[in-house]
C-alpha cells in the first residue's frame, strides 16, 4: 500500500469511530454499533443518497454528452447506484 492510500483508510477508520462514539448510540439496546450503522444506511439509501444519485447521473449524462467518458463509466454509474439502493433486497436474499 502506497502513503496515500494509508491516509484515505485511516481517515474512514477516524470517520467510523466517530459515528461510533455517538452519545445516542450508548443508549441502544443491542450491540453500540447499530444505530450509527442504521443512520448510515439510512442517509445512504434514503433522500440523501437519492439527491446524490441524481447529480451523479445528470453529471455523468453532461459529461458523456461532450465526449469526455465512455459508455462503460456511465454503465458503471447506473450499476453503481441499482447496487446501492438494491442492496437490501440483495442482502435479504442472502440473509435467513
Amino acid at each position: 500500500m502506497n502513503k496515500r492510500n494509508l491516509m484515505w483508510m485511516a481517515g474512514y477508520l477516524g470517520v467510523i469511530a466517530v459515528i461510533g462514539a455517538l452519545p445516542e448510540s450508548a443508549f441502544a439496546a443491542g450491540a453500540p454499533w447499530e444505530t450509527p450503522m442504521q443512520t448510515a444506511v439510512g442517509y445512504i439509501t434514503g433522500t440523501t443518497g437519492t439527491l446524490l444519485a441524481t447529480l451523479g447521473i445528470c453529471i455523468a449524462g453532461i459529461l458523456f454528452m461532450i465526449g469526455k467518458i465512455s459508455w462503460e463509466w456511465l454503465a458503471s454509474a447506473v450499476v453503481g447506484i441499482a447496487l446501492v439502493f438494491g442492496s437490501g433486497q440483495i442482502v435479504s436474499i442472502f440473509r435467513p
